[in-house]
């Protein structure tokens, strides 16, 4: 049984690490897709069915997003290297928004087009499920943290917590300290269990910012051609009065 934790442990450790690596490149296949959109390596259908081949890095968001801590550390080390921003909650909020903005205007680009986008609705709506499906653990923590407060008069020793890269490495501290079995046989388990959840909660807001531009998506694909005129009106008229 010793010997089974352990290799289950060191299974799900290099899945993880694996998957991370994975999100990592589906971030810059992503990237691609908006510049190449459906000319290259296009979703093709197999003989004989409608369907179109199974694509993992549209296909699978709990991939996407949970797994996310590669591409968003890239984005924020070019946000620090040339904007000068510290590694806080602002600059991990502006890796975010570009991330999901790169991922789900790639996603557009490459199947937008598919069974008149009936396609790219599907996934969207695959996402969206997924995001709300995530949603309800973190809403019942704090729910939960929300009842005690409301119910305690004072809790003592309680420090100011603040939106920094300290306070967010505290917590993150405060779980990977999180007792653990005496036995080394479950060390492996144990402590990709833990990596596993701090990967969650690291992608917290990452997934509230993707549910939001999960929404806009899906809205501009179904009602944008009113907003798409209107541009082109706008755009001819300063081109007509450049000309003038």
């Amino acid at each position: 049984m010793s010997y089974l934790m352990i290799f289950i442990g060191i299974v799900l450790f290099l899945l993880i690490l694996s998957t991370l690596i994975v999100t990592l490149v589906h971030f810059f296949l992503a990237f691609f897709d908006i510049c190449i959109g459906e000319r290259y390596f296009p979703y093709k259908y197999t003989k004989g069915n409608n369907e179109p081949k199974f694509k993992v890095r549209y296909d699978i968001p709990a991939i996407s997003y949970i797994f996310s801590i590669f591409p968003l550390a890239l984005i924020m080390s070019i946000i620090d290297k040339y904007f000068s921003h510290s590694f806080d909650i602002y600059a991990y909020i502006i890796a975010a928004s570009i991330y999901s903005i790169i991922m789900y205007l790639g996603m557009y680009r490459k199947t937008g087009r598919i069974d008149g986008g009936e396609y790219y609705r599907g996934l969207l709506k695959n996402h969206r499920q997924f995001l709300q499906l995530s949603f309800l653990p973190f809403v019942f923590f704090i729910t939960v943290v929300g009842f005690v407060l409301a119910t305690m008069d004072k809790i003592e020793g309680l420090p100011d917590w603040s939106l920094s890269s300290n306070s967010v490495s505290a917590f993150m501290d405060a779980i990977w300290e999180i007792p653990r079995d005496s036995s080394e046989n479950h060390y492996f388990l144990e402590s990709s269990s833990k990596l596993l959840l701090m990967l969650y909660i690291f992608s917290l807001p990452l997934q509230i910012i993707s549910f939001f531009v999960n929404q806009i998506s899906e809205y501009l694909f179904s009602n944008g051609q009113g907003y798409k005129r209107y541009l082109r009106k706008v755009w001819g008229g300063v081109v007509w009065i450049f000309n003038k």
